[in-house]
């Protein structure tokens, strides 16, 4: 039972099981608008108050999609997972998953669970990031003068 007092390593978070476990896009989109605009705001943040802001929208995110009516769906996940990664030989990971469950079984609020925060980090992260590459890949209608110098010297043709 010591093992379920202690804080679960973030290794957890590599397990394809928990790796797996995605939020709905239009549940998390929210907080990756939100946290966009932080970083974009015309306010000039620094580092640290603009950290601050998105830790709160991190912390906020993980009570709202982890909290209240949900604590216990989350519960039984990890639960499972635990079963399942014991029954599969992995040990460690297995008493990682069981000691979060222990914590929302025994009534932590989930937002002073180190792994949610994490959890939560790391999808608000690859739903951002997929984002990024989308708009990268977007054409922009309106170039900056390098651009339109390039894309007129590559479309003129060739000399030989």
């Amino acid at each position: 039972s010591s093992a379920l007092q202690r804080e679960p390593s973030p290794a957890l978070l590599k397990e394809p099981e928990v790796a797996g476990w995605k939020f709905p896009q239009p549940e998390i989109k929210p907080y990756v608008d939100e946290i966009k605009s932080i970083q974009e705001s015309v306010l000039v943040l620094n580092r640290v108050h603009q950290d601050e802001r998105i830790h709160a929208v991190v912390e906020r995110a993980v009570g709202e999609l982890l909290g209240g009516k949900r604590t216990d769906a989350a519960r039984r996940r990890l639960e499972d997972m635990a079963y399942y990664m014991a029954r599969s030989g992995r040990g460690e990971a297995a008493g990682w998953a069981a000691a979060v469950a222990a914590r929302l079984r025994d009534g932590v609020d989930p937002r002073r669970i180190a792994f949610f925060q994490a959890l939560i980090q790391a999808q608000l992260g690859a739903v951002f990031a997929e984002a990024q590459e989308r708009e990268r890949e977007e054409p922009r209608l309106i170039m900056t003068p390098a651009e339109a110098m390039r894309a007129q010297q590559q479309a003129r043709p060739r000399r030989r």
